[in-house]
């Protein structure tokens, strides 16, 4: 139901376009990977949406064509593909990462905690450039197989354990940082300082949002199913006062 709900807004350019790039971009210091795993197949897919600090901009990323060449035609129905956000600069005092929406939000780490964190993302980041160079990049993503040539341990998405599973992802967090692709699962996203209380969730200052991804392949910024519900009743209330106007006026 949401996922057609997306489509309708969509066609009707209530969302914005999806942002796409001819190759994938060049890793900074500081970037943010939405990755994608199949970890029964052993398969990634690492897209890079720029600088951590500019996240709180983030509209929209076509990865449908990515998401197809690396999973097959059928990934929107695969209950074994998951994905997720994460990110952290090079000072330690802050980290980009999603959770499954209503979880709670991450807690504050030392830049002592987050010292492996670091060097696990900078592992995966050189990785993610040298699969660039070694013909493994796509239309915006880049194609990595867990196991294999240099897609090996923290190089990949899976090799950080971004669910959490019988240890922490990215060596910090206990909870899991990915949704399911086929239950159509939305995530929170939250920049955390290395203070107390240093959480705050990214999008919610428009109507608390959340991402999603379409079954086009559109990975996206979109409202809580509450505020369809505003929306809804938004309408309703117009609507009724244009009837009882229009009577008032046949009244007179």
């Amino acid at each position: 139901m949401k996922k057609h709900l997306l489509a309708v807004l969509v066609a009707a350019g209530v969302l914005s376009a999806a942002t796409s790039h001819a190759t994938p971009i060049s890793w900074s210091s500081g970037d943010v990977f939405l990755g994608f795993e199949d970890a029964t197949a052993n398969k990634n897919l690492i897209i890079d949406l720029g600088a951590g600090s500019s996240l709180s901009s983030f509209t929209s990323i076509n990865v449908g064509n990515d998401l197809t060449t690396v999973f097959g035609s059928g990934w929107t129905n695969n209950s074994n593909l998951y994905y997720g956000i994460f990110g952290i600069n090079s000072t330690k005092t802050l980290v980009w990462a999603s959770t499954l929406s209503g979880a709670n939000a991450f807690g504050a780490k030392s830049t002592g905690a987050l010292a492996t964190t670091l060097a696990h993302y900078n592992a995966l980041a050189a990785n993610y450039t040298q699969d660039i160079s070694n013909g493994q990049g796509l239309t915006v993503g880049v194609e990595m197989f867990p196991g294999t040539g240099n897609d090996t341990a923290f190089g990949t998405w899976t090799g950080n354990n971004p669910r959490a599973q019988s240890g922490t992802a990215f060596a910090v967090y206990n909870q899991s940082l990915e949704g399911n692709v086929s239950s159509g699962d939305t995530l929170d996203v939250y920049q955390t300082g290395n203070l107390v209380g240093s959480s705050s969730k990214l999008f919610a200052a428009v109507n608390g949002n959340q991402i999603q991804i379409t079954s086009a392949g559109v990975v996206q910024v979109v409202p809580e199913p509450s505020t369809y519900a505003l929306c809804g009743l938004g309408v309703i209330v117009l609507a009724l006062a244009g009837r009882r106007k229009l009577a008032k006026n046949k009244i007179s």
